[in-house]
């Protein structure tokens, strides 16, 4: 019966299993082909994040700190800018200043120069970077400042250490008039050297030389301090004094003078005089007895103690 109608349950039975056998294959085949596509995505994603650097800055971890490019000190305006000048400071992700420029990027700022000044142990800013130096000094003057020249020695020029982009203050040593005393005052704080001898930053080496009969001095300051300057150069000597290099909490211009006398070379603790105390006790040999009396001090008066 079964012959007539179809095949045998023999051949149903291989037919399904060679179906069955077929499915599996297209799987695997499926899943092989599967496998492969992942693969190539994967590959494709490390190749993204190994050339670009913003996808692998991504992919960091935020807890992971950063090296940002710091300034070990004070760096002026119109400085290059060299590697020994910056130290590596680590950050975390969160507290890195937007701009700064990553310590890995260092080699892309090195050779070019600061267009601002940038104080020591603070990140350098991609603002603070240029090409180039820029024209003269006279280009970056800022507006409210004007550039006076002085004439300085090799001592108040301070041997010459006193060269263009440095920071100094300026000193004025006069005569009292009512006292007729010596006295010295800081003029001018935390002004720059512009130019000695008519040479800029770009022009001189590490130290100007300062000639014996004189050397002038350019420097920028404001507009009220040069008109200060021009006439105390009719009341004394100007002189210079160097300011660090890396910069500090007291490194910053002051609106308020310290003038120095002979009175109070030393200080003022030193040369206070001796107050009595209101009351005391004082003995001195009696010449006459040849023994020790006593005085004591009351209402600011010493006398004779006569109760012993």
């Amino acid at each position: 019966m079964a012959a007539r109608f179809g095949a045998s349950p023999a051949q149903v039975y291989a037919t399904k299993v060679r179906y069955l056998i077929g499915a599996l294959i297209a799987v695997i085949a499926v899943l092989l082909i599967l496998i492969v596509v992942v693969a190539n995505n994967n590959s494709g994603t490390q190749d993204v994040l190994v050339n670009d650097p913003a996808a692998v800055q991504a992919a960091v971890p935020l807890s992971q700190n950063v090296d940002v490019l710091v300034a070990n000190v004070r760096i002026e305006q119109g400085t290059q800018l060299m590697p020994h000048l910056f130290v590596d400071q680590s950050y975390s992700p969160d507290r890195v200043p937007a701009g700064a420029i990553l310590a890995r990027d260092k080699a892309n700022v090195m050779g070019k120069f600061a267009k601002n000044m940038v104080n020591a142990n603070f990140p350098i800013m991609l603002e603070d970077v240029t090409e180039s130096a820029g024209g003269s000094f006279i280009d970056n003057i800022p507006p409210g400042y004007r550039a006076v020249t002085i004439t300085v020695d090799a001592r108040s020029g301070v041997e010459g250490w006193a060269r263009p982009g440095t920071r100094v203050d300026i000193l004025l040593t006069y005569t009292d008039k009512k006292s007729g005393e010596k006295a010295v005052v800081t003029l001018v704080s935390f002004t720059q050297v512009l130019s000695v001898a008519g040479m800029t930053a770009s022009d001189q080496g590490n130290k100007q030389p300062v000639s014996a009969q004189g050397t002038t001095v350019t420097l920028m300051v404001t507009e009220k301090d040069s008109k200060r300057i021009e006439l105390a150069r009719t009341m004394g000597t100007l002189s210079l004094s160097l300011r660090s290099s890396r910069g500090g909490p007291d490194d910053e211009p002051s609106d308020r003078p310290v003038i120095i006398k002979p009175g109070n070379i030393i200080s003022d603790q030193e040369d206070a005089p001796e107050v009595e105390p209101a009351e005391g006790v004082l003995y001195r040999m009696n010449p006459k007895t040849g023994r020790q009396d006593k005085y004591v001090l009351r209402r600011g008066r010493w006398s004779l103690d006569t109760e012993e």
